[in-house]
C-alpha cells in the first residue's frame, strides 16, 4: 500500500513538473532558522512570478481549510510577495514576514514566459488594497458581478489573487 501510494505521488509530481512548474523548493524550516531560510536557500533561487505555498499548524485555516497548504503568495521582486492575509487584506509583505510564522513552505515556479509571468505580477499588483474574502468565491477575480466591498471593489482571498 505505501509503495503504491508513493508511486502515485511520484507520478503527480512528474506530471506538474513537466506540463504545469518547472521548479520547486520544498522545505520544512524550525521557526528559530527564517533568517538562514531566506538569506542562503530561498532568495538565491526564487524568480519574480513564481508562487509560494505555505502552512502554519495550529493557525484556524489549518482546521478549516481542507490540504494541506493553507496559504500562497505571489513572489513580485526584491524578496517581496503579495498576499491576502484575513487581517489586512490583499497587501505586500515581505519574504521574512511571510515565512517567519510558517511551519513549511513550498516555491512554485510556473512554466511561463518572463512576458507572462510580468503580466501575472501586474495582475496582483491590482488586487492591492482589496478586503480580504470570507466566503471564498473564487470567480470574483474577474470581478464577474459578485458582491463588491465597501469601495466597490471584489474582496479576494490568498488563492484568488494568484489566479
Amino acid at each position: 500500500m505505501v509503495n503504491t501510494l508513493i508511486h502515485f505521488v511520484r507520478h503527480i509530481i512528474a506530471f506538474f513538473s513537466k506540463y504545469v512548474f518547472s521548479f520547486y523548493l520544498p522545505f520544512a524550516h524550525k521557526k528559530n532558522t527564517v533568517e538562514f531560510d531566506v538569506n542562503e536557500f530561498i532568495a538565491p533561487r526564487i524568480q519574480k512570478g513564481d508562487t509560494i505555498l505555505t502552512r502554519t499548524e495550529g493557525a484556524m485555516s489549518t482546521y478549516g481549510i481542507p490540504g494541506y497548504w493553507k496559504h500562497c503568495a505571489g513572489y513580485i521582486g526584491d524578496r517581496k510577495v503579495v498576499e491576502a492575509t484575513s487581517k489586512f487584506g490583499t497587501k505586500i509583505s515581505t519574504l521574512e514576514d511571510l515565512i517567519v510564522h510558517t511551519d513549511d513552505y513550498l516555491v512554485l515556479r510556473p512554466k511561463l514566459t518572463p512576458l507572462e509571468k510580468n503580466h501575472a505580477v501586474e495582475r496582483w499588483m491590482t488586487f492591492l488594497g482589496r478586503a480580504y474574502d470570507w466566503f471564498f468565491y473564487i470567480d470574483q477575480a474577474d470581478g464577474e458581478d459578485l458582491p463588491a466591498d465597501d469601495d466597490g471593489e471584489s474582496e479576494m482571498f490568498c488563492g484568488e489573487v494568484m489566479i
